[in-house]
């Protein structure tokens, strides 16, 4: 499986066997045990370079030359008997003259020793990294043997992960960062210190990166590390650029000492070298890091502060902190000191202050920090006046663990040319999941395009001269300046009360502006008649058609309008031109995945590295190349995310294609799902599906026949349901109160007319009764002829489809390289390209639906409607001009028609 799958497998898992153990607990036990298995096999595999192997490894810490060349190149040894491999051998021999059985009590001599055998030079990386999973092993359970199943029930877990080399190291990197995503869900508001989404990690590394992406040196830092995620975010997005990873410094405090393991573990699990990892247990702002000693002669005479080329940050927002003396803090001179109860500008201050001249930082704060003011409001005046902040990004609230409250993103850099500040209004960009909401693949690259580019889109972003903001008393608040809430509504009086539509609002409409003859065809333009407001753009207005006239609600209006856009050859030709455009793209998708046939090339592709490109080549084919405006009504934001789905599943097959071989296409596994039974983890086969390719997509393409046929008989299981209730219909509604007994009458549809004949059916005090009601007699009958086909059919149906999973499974598996390699390109190229297409027709739906609604809006005069109730009330009045009774009752009539004023 891929290391999605694997993750995803992982995590299910050990949701399942950690029962009542918190979250935000369990996650240090797991994860501090992955650690632990990277590092045993960081040194087996050391030891087998150095001429060891498996029939002699168990004498190396006998050596102790051996144990200190370990040492001095690991940074640690660990004992044989404390290599991980060695408690797999111990959990699974029951004598083993060589080893002792397998018990907590391992883990905690193994985690001592390791301690111990630490080398001074590393002492900062791997110091007491171990503390948090030592300390928690007796909440595994209430006796040694309670914790021991447990223990072993977390390394069956993570045993299978594959260390192998860099794509090993890759996928314990993921599965570790999967893992911390996970846990953080689960963990609350104490989520918020140790993890910055993945999405807000990548979007901050994204333009940083572009920033250095000609450097052949970086030095990064985070100065609130938590887990380290935006550390390894950041280092991966440079290594995009391709800087070399060995030619990038890592620097990292953090205050909390069991997040500052996870930043420790984290940075040496990608496999960093020990000599660029600098990190340090402490309080930031209480105590100033990095720094480097001057010495003279020999001697310390002061310490330096070390300047990065790029800090990221996220720290705790609004925190409240120790503000004595901070007056003389060389990191805050010439700015201010930020508040006692707010220290979000001291962070700030701290990372500005690290930054080299050249550099460039991106931290995530709250809102506040825009428009506070007091003290907050003297620093942010500084920082504009020092021309330090390049862009200010409005996140969507609720994206972060632990709090919903919406944040910023802010850019800034010590010295750059532009004089104005980038400001982005994202808040609307994200997509929910659960009780969260998530930025999207295309919500990054919209942002970090328009931060490269400092662009102007309207709603979005717009970069706002410095003269602006000093008229604006240096508040920052993104609503000032942009907005991407949508408009209040707005009531053009002339167009109300001659039924017209105002060009202005026409204009803000999606997608029109690509069909001009269209809206001429469906709207006449007219002029307001009004000398006042003639020049004014708002004074021109559209007359509807008689068509557009008749009046609709908006549903009916828009399935009339989406037919008009369907039809039009208009419409028509601007589609195939995108089909088109769509069509040069995949097949420039197609020739980058492949320059050779799929089968020689597969081992050198690497999508994920090309995917940059791959966008460029899509908006090539989306937007204008002068002004970078859409081609099409298609946004291109939106058919990138479907790209980057693409390459998604695209890059999970070719990392099992890579890691397993070609073989990996026919293979078929079985689908498992765990269960906690008493503490014991136990997994239960629940079906089959193929590791590459889906048996639904076997089905699809070498199983037609078999798939009608199922189709077919699903189709009259489904026709048998509606039978039945036509038959339940043709009886009065005496019959059905009288021989239904109440029984189902208040349930609908299919499933009621079944239920309750089906009742009736099997009450044996009807059947005396059936011969003196002939009527129900024959309806019961018949019912009983209908669903005794449909149970026939319903078994019928279940053995033909598990016949069909057996014949799809023996195709996949008999299926030769050249066939399977045709299907997997049908699996990633088909649905994008369905999707693609699908998305001019979504976009036409919704042109024809927001037009609708602007019709609607001013289709019906106030004309139209003093007319229709004069109609009404002239109606009425001849209907009461009918009515006859008493004198009571006339004159009650007569001063009603008067009411009526008719």
């Amino acid at each position: 499986m891929n290391k999605q799958q694997l993750a995803a497998k992982i995590w299910a898992t050990a949701d399942t066997l950690r029962s009542k153990i918190e979250a935000y607990e369990y996650k240090d036990y797991i994860l501090g045990l992955m650690f632990y298995m990277f590092l045993s096999q960081k040194e087996e595999s050391f030891l087998f370079e150095q001429g060891w192997d498996e029939s002699t490894l168990s004498e190396f810490d006998q050596d102790e030359d051996t144990v200190e060349m370990v040492r001095q190149s690991l940074g640690y040894c660990i004992n044989y008997q404390d290599l991980f491999s060695s408690w797999l051998r111990a959990m699974q021999t029951s004598q083993n003259a060589a080893l002792a059985p397998f018990s907590v009590d391992s883990v905690s001599k193994a985690i001592s020793a390791f301690s111990r055998s630490v080398h001074p030079v590393h002492k900062a990386i791997f110091d007491n990294i171990f503390d948090s999973l030592s300390n928690g092993l007796s909440k595994l359970g209430e006796t040694t043997g309670a914790q021991t199943k447990s223990l072993k029930g977390i390394i069956n877990i993570i045993k299978d992960i594959p260390l192998n080399e860099e794509q090993g190291y890759d996928v314990l990197g993921f599965v570790y960062e999967y893992l911390i995503s996970h846990f953080a869900a689960g963990a609350g508001k104490k989520a918020g210190e140790f993890y910055t989404p993945h999405e807000v990690s990548e979007l901050m590394a994204k333009i940083v990166a572009y920033h250095l992406k000609n450097r052949s040196e970086v030095k990064i830092y985070d100065p609130t590390s938590g887990s380290g995620s935006l550390l390894i975010t950041m280092g991966k997005s440079l290594e995009q650029y391709k800087i070399d990873r060995d030619n990038i410094r890592y620097f990292a405090q953090e205050l909390k000492s069991n997040t500052y393991n996870l930043t420790r573990m984290n940075l040496v699990m990608r496999d960093i070298a020990p000599g660029n990892i600098e990190v340090r247990n402490a309080d930031t702002l209480e105590s100033d890091w990095p720094f480097v000693e001057t010495k003279q002669e020999g001697k310390v005479t002061g310490m330096e502060p070390v300047r990065v080329d790029a800090v990221v940050s996220n720290p705790p927002y609004s925190q409240v902190w120790d503000d004595t003396n901070k007056i003389n803090d060389p990191r805050f001179a010439g700015f201010g000191v930020a508040p006692k109860s707010k220290a979000d500008f001291a962070f700030l201050l701290h990372d500005l202050y690290h930054l080299d001249t050249d550099g460039i930082m991106t931290i995530v704060l709250p809102h506040g920090v825009l428009f506070r003011g007091g003290e907050e409001g003297k620093i942010r005046e500084t920082l504009v006046k020092h021309n330090h902040i390049d862009a200010i990004i409005g996140l969507p609230a609720n994206i972060f663990f632990g709090t919903g409250i919406p944040t910023i993103i802010m850019v800034l850099k010590r010295k750059r040319a532009e004089r104005d500040i980038l400001m982005v209004d994202a808040s609307l960009s994200f997509v929910k999941e659960g009780n969260k909401n998530r930025l999207r693949a295309q919500d990054i690259q919209k942002v970090v395009d328009v931060v490269i580019n400092r662009s102007d889109v309207p709603k979005f972003s717009r970069a706002v001269a410095l003269e602006e903001i000093e008229r604006n008393g240096y508040n920052l608040n993104l609503t000032r300046y942009v907005s991407s809430a949508p408009e209040s509504e707005h009531w053009d009086l002339a167009g109300l009360t001659l039924g017209q539509l105002p060009v202005s609002e026409l204009q803000q409409l999606h997608g029109l502006q690509f069909f001009p003859e269209l809206q001429h065809r469906l709207f006449t333009a007219v002029d307001s008649g009004s000398e006042d407001h003639a020049e004014e753009p708002s004074a021109t207005y559209l007359a509807l058609t008689d068509e557009l006239k008749t009046p609709r609600n908006s549903y009916d209006l828009a399935a009339f309008l989406k037919q008009q856009f369907v039809q039009a050859n208009e419409v028509q030709a601007h589609k195939a031109s995108y089909l088109e455009h769509v069509a040069t793209f995949l097949e420039y998708f197609r020739a980058q995945l492949s320059s050779k046939s799929l089968q020689e090339s597969i081992g050198d592709i690497k999508l994920q590295q090309q995917l940059p490109e791959l966008k460029q080549a899509l908006f090539t084919q989306m937007v204008h190349s002068n002004d970078g405006q859409p081609l099409f009504i298609v946004e291109p934001y939106d058919a990138y995310q479907r790209l980057y789905d693409c390459v998604q599943v695209i890059s999970g097959d070719l990392e099992i294609l890579q890691s397993e071989g070609i073989a990996a296409l026919n293979q078929v596994d079985d689908l498992t799902e765990s269960q906690n039974k008493n503490g014991t983890l136990t997994t239960k086969v629940i079906g089959q599906d193929g590791r590459v390719l889906p048996l639904s997509l076997i089905k699809q393409h070498c199983c037609q026949e078999q798939m009608a046929m199922i189709a077919q008989t699903e189709q009259r299981i489904a026709e048998i349901d509606a039978e039945a209730q036509s038959l339940l219909e043709s009886l009065s509604e005496d019959d059905k109160e009288q021989y239904f007994m109440g029984e189902v009458l208040s349930e609908e549809g299919d499933a009621w007319a079944k239920s309750g004949l089906t009742k009736v059916l099997k009450n044996k005090d009807f059947k005396s009764e059936l011969k003196k009601l002939p009527a129900l007699n024959q309806v019961l009958t018949t019912a009983s002829k209908l669903f005794q086909e449909q149970n026939q059919l319903s078994k019928g149906l279940k053995g033909a489809s598990a016949e069909l999973e057996k014949q799809a499974q023996k195709v996949l598996q008999s299926m030769s390289t050249s066939e399977a390699l045709t299907l997997l390109e049908s699996k990633w190229f088909s649905p994008l390209q369905a999707q693609l297409e699908a998305l001019f027709d979504h976009e036409i739906d919704r042109a024809a639906q927001e037009l609708a609604e602007l019709v609607v809006k001013y289709q019906v005069t106030p004309s139209a409607i003093e007319q229709e109730i004069t109609k009404s009330n002239r109606a009425l009045s001849e209907m009461l001009s009918e009515l006859t009774g008493d004198s009571a009752a006339m004159k009650g009539i007569n001063e009603l028609k008067q009411l009526l004023q008719l």
